[in-house]
């Protein structure tokens, strides 16, 4: 698996580079997604990212202009979310709540339930969805 010198680099890329994120279907109102997502032009950093923890990693040229360097995201696995976070979570500094919050939100999801969501898990999800929302708002 990955050694903890690994782990804490992680930490700290997510910490400087990285975004917690948990968004809201527009067209499914019970609908929620959630990513841990790093985006970066530095093309070394993100396959190392990739290679050794996994995810999807995507490149993107700027639609805004065209002489930007090529971007490059790093996705985290939604299944593997949950167990990062926890890894992660000794060694983030700027980032601990937005970790802390996303674990709240995952571990909703590990309690079996019918297809209807009960209300209770629901209004959960709906609170880390509007803090996460509020924590990730950019400071005028």
């Amino acid at each position: 698996m990955w050694n903890t010198d690994q782990i804490a680099y992680l930490a700290g890329i997510i910490d400087g580079e990285g975004t917690f994120y948990i968004g809201k279907h527009a067209i499914q109102e019970r609908g929620f997604n959630a990513r841990v997502l790093v985006v970066n032009t530095n093309e070394k950093l993100m396959n190392w990212l990739h290679c050794t923890f996994g995810g999807l990693l995507y490149s993107r040229k700027s639609k805004k202009n065209p002489h930007w360097k090529l971007k490059y995201e790093w996705i985290l696995n939604k299944s593997d979310i949950l167990s990062f976070c926890k890894l992660l979570l000794p060694y983030l500094i700027c980032k601990k709540e937005q970790a802390e919050l996303m674990i709240e939100f995952r571990e909703t999801y590990n309690i079996k339930t019918t297809r209807d969501v009960p209300k209770d898990i629901l209004e959960v999800r709906f609170k880390c969805y509007n803090h996460m929302k509020s924590l990730n708002q950019r400071s005028k």
